[in-house]
């Protein structure tokens, strides 16, 4: 009986920790509400207004700025390293700001960012017992696309990820951290030129 229930202890254990490490965005306060977000196709959480999006007939949706200030230097990676890793993968060519090209005649749209969780987490923590969800690394990104002559809100998103590091067998050949947050931005920046290309697509 005791063996028993020594058992079953250790599974709740590993089912809360699994729990509570579930890659879900948390709220940082950079889009201010959270309430309308909802599933995306190709990043976690996504709102748009359909009817201010076809009203403006953009032209091009452009990168304003990818603020870090609620993030720091933390595992070997900084935040200028953050941006320029978000940045190469999301305009279209370095000497540009532009993220997508539309058919619209209108106004380019305004895309701001945030980098609002950097997290490399730890080697030797992923290694020892990455399967209970320690040592993961962890990036959350945010964003809102702007009419810039109105400041009307016409897509807002937020899409958090975390990394293992094949539960710790990437840190054998040294810690895997800061690749695994390269790789992190570098994908959500890739869905959110999908997932914007999809939305501004609906007025073409």
């Amino acid at each position: 009986m005791y063996h028993r229930k020594l058992v079953f202890l250790a599974a709740f254990v590993v089912l809360a920790v699994l729990a509570s490490s579930c890659a879900t965005s948390r709220p940082s306060g950079f889009l201010g509400t959270y309430e309308n977000l909802s599933g995306g196709h190709h990043i976690e959480k996504v709102w748009h207004d359909q009817s201010q999006v076809r009203a403006g007939h953009y032209g091009s949706v452009e990168l304003a700025e990818i603020n870090t200030t609620r993030i720091y230097d933390r595992g070997g990676v900084t935040p200028s390293d953050c941006v320029a890793w978000m940045r190469s993968s999301l305009v279209q060519s370095e000497s540009s700001d532009r993220v997508l090209s539309l058919s619209g005649s209108g106004p380019p749209a305004r895309l701001d960012l945030a980098i609002t969780e950097m997290n490399p987490g730890n080697a030797f923590t992923r290694m020892m017992i990455a399967e209970l969800g320690a040592g993961h690394a962890w990036v959350q990104v945010e964003g809102r696309v702007v009419d810039p002559s109105t400041n009307t809100v016409l897509v807002a998103f937020s899409d958090r990820r975390r990394g293992s590091g094949v539960i710790g067998f990437r840190d054998l050949g040294g810690d895997a951290g800061p690749a695994m947050v390269r790789e992190m931005l570098e994908s959500i920046a890739e869905d959110v030129r999908r997932e914007l290309q999809e939305i501004f697509a609906l007025d073409e």
